[in-house]
């Protein structure tokens, strides 16, 4: 076709068509560009949730460690506080949403929990045969020892935990200049 031949008819419909072309183009690129911001938002919320109740569960421990050391003795319902369920959940919401990061410093700081309460039966067993046997009063004393040792170290991994989370929850502002700030699906 000769496009000094072109009525004004056809070339009404050629400009139609491909406006009609462009516009379908625009409407899909936009749809997916709006589902890929929509996507990363709700991971981002569903992080910040998971991390929420990560530091909540940190600040539960931490407040359980404080009352036993303070009194020395567990507080009631402590057992049924920290199943091992609710902690298999939890590892697994950070699993799915947490940054490698926060996943490692979870595992630390749950691992450091262990290793207290371990320590801490340790101790309260240790400290029951101190009543009734003269000679255990050393050991449960050394027991003792590593009970606080283990409580400060638990704390200092639940402080990483929480110091990672916030520099992560942190929003960090692209400053773009130029042409560059015309690039809105970055955002």
């Amino acid at each position: 076709m000769d496009l000094s031949t072109l009525t004004p008819v056809q070339a009404t419909l050629i400009a139609t068509s491909i406006t009609a072309t462009v516009s379908t183009i625009a409407v899909v690129i936009t749809h997916r560009l709006t589902l890929s911001r929509d996507r990363r938002h709700r991971l981002w919320d569903r992080r910040m949730d998971t991390y929420a109740e990560v530091l909540k569960a940190t600040r539960d421990v931490a407040m359980v460690r404080s009352e036993a050391q303070s009194k020395q003795r567990l507080p009631d319902g402590t057992y049924a506080k920290f199943e091992s369920s609710l902690e298999n959940l939890l590892s697994a919401k950070v699993a799915m949403f947490g940054s490698l990061t926060v996943i490692q410093l979870k595992n630390e700081a749950f691992a450091t929990f262990a290793l207290w309460v371990k320590a801490w039966g340790t101790w309260e067993r240790s400290n029951q045969m101190a009543q009734t046997i003269p000679e255990e009063v050393e050991d449960a004393r050394q027991y003792w020892e590593v009970v606080e040792g283990l409580s400060k170290a638990a704390n200092e991994a639940d402080k990483a935990l929480a110091d990672a989370i916030k520099a992560e929850a942190k929003f960090k502002r692209i400053k773009r200049t130029g042409w560059a700030r015309l690039a809105f699906w970055r955002d």
